[in-house]
């Protein structure tokens, strides 16, 4: 057997083995279906007259392709406004402007720390964060348990006995995209202001258009501005519902099933070998026996659509809790 033939029967076994444990991802396009996966809150994708607008604009204003970098010739002066703006609208010192919310944290991350500089993190960090990371000078990395407050502060003294004098970088979110949780921002800035030279990177992808006056994130809600070294805002999520509706609806879920959320993400625990249209989150994007369907409710999802939502998870989720208690009285 040649080597190339050996290797396709080899990715090949590969792809069998996912299939067979579900775990096999594929591309997709449920355009028909009610959307309860993407990250377009505000429904801003499919607004047809926001639409209109951009490609008026567009034919007006801009050009066929950047022809090269912004530090070549790709600059222009409607970049350099968005990003006066940005830099106002956030009560920020400037803005700069990135392909997209990965190359932001991967762009920060990598270039800004020298090798006596630190960094810690929410260990539930964007995966983005991880890759800047690993792109940088910084020897010392080293995770805390999510938001917690203790943890955060025992990891600073730990590095603060080895360098006191360098500068140590914390890294947080505002919204946590898997279960949804609200970061304890303010808490931890209080809790390290006794230390010196540590400077707070806050991720705001999910928090953008959701918290804070007019959308500006939760640094802005929480008037912690000048508290902060930098904030990653992202344009592809948007303002959505907050939710209680549907947690009104899910109630009467055994507990634990239900993650705790107060935002448009809402995470629902199920066991792994279901097949579930709303986008299942498998292992290892998340730990094992967390697999989770991750909801995110829009401005855009009709009382109907939730409703039938809600109802499907209850159908499953209860079937599956009476089925494994069954299974459990048996063996006893």
């Amino acid at each position: 057997m040649d080597s190339s033939r050996e290797l396709r029967l080899s990715l090949k076994n590969k792809l069998k083995l996912r299939n067979d444990r579900s775990m096999l991802r594929i591309l997709k396009s449920n355009t028909h279906l009610a959307d309860f996966s993407s990250n377009d809150y505000l429904g801003l994708a499919k607004n047809e007259s926001l639409m209109n607008n951009i490609k008026l604009a567009s034919a007006n204003i801009l050009q066929n392709g950047s022809t090269g970098s912004r530090l070549l010739t790709g600059h222009s002066q409607h970049a350099e406004d968005l990003e006066f703006f940005l830099a106002q609208f956030h009560k920020s010192e400037d803005a700069l402007l990135f392909n997209s919310g990965f190359d932001a944290n991967y762009g920060l991350f990598s270039c800004i720390m020298t090798e006596k500089d630190g960094i810690i993190y929410d260990e539930l960090i964007h995966a983005s964060v991880h890759e800047g990371m690993r792109a940088s000078k910084s020897k010392y990395q080293k995770s805390f348990q999510h938001n917690d407050v203790e943890s955060l502060i025992t990891q600073i003294q730990e590095f603060k006995k080895i360098n006191n004098d360098g500068h140590l970088f914390i890294a947080v979110e505002s919204i946590y995209s898997m279960d949804g949780h609200v970061s304890k921002l303010e808490e931890m800035i209080n809790a390290v202001k006794n230390y010196k030279n540590c400077h707070f990177i806050v991720d705001e992808a999910h928090s953008t258009g959701i918290l804070g006056p007019q959308g500006r994130g939760l640094v802005s809600e929480l008037k912690l501005e000048s508290q902060v070294l930098a904030r990653v805002h992202t344009f592809g999520k948007a303002l959505g519902s907050h939710g209680e509706k549907f947690r009104g609806s899910l109630c009467d879920l055994p507990n634990g099933i239900l993650l705790e959320s107060d935002t448009p993400i809402q995470g629902v625990l199920v066991p792994e070998r279901y097949q579930l249209d709303v986008r299942p989150i498998r292992s290892p994007t998340v730990p094992k026996g967390e697999e989770r369907i991750r909801i995110c409710l829009h401005s855009h999802n009709t009382d109907s659509e939730i409703d039938l939502l809600t109802n499907s998870i209850k159908t499953l989720i209860l079937n599956s809790y009476v089925s494994n208690t069954n299974a459990i009285s048996a063996r006893l």
